[in-house]
């Protein structure tokens, strides 16, 4: 019998989340960083951080690629 490992660390999954939620999530983060003292683990948090504002723009700029395409169809 063969058994795979997965590291949940390493898994992709894809999560619809509203643009709105997104940046209330990244707000709630930054007031987080900025309020409390250097910390162990903030490191992982100012990366969280990061990613979370490089999908939000990456979404956003998909968004405005699609509108634009279809207005230049009509």
């Amino acid at each position: 019998m063969q058994q795979r490992y997965n590291d949940e660390k390493t898994m992709l999954i894809k999560v619809e989340i509203d643009l709105g939620e997104m940046d209330t999530a990244i707000l709630c983060l930054q007031d987080s960083l900025e309020s409390e003292e250097k910390k162990a683990g903030q490191y992982q948090r100012v990366e969280l951080l990061k990613t979370m504002q490089k999908v939000r723009r990456a979404a956003i700029e998909e968004a405005t690629q699609t509108f634009n395409r279809l207005l230049e169809r009509a």
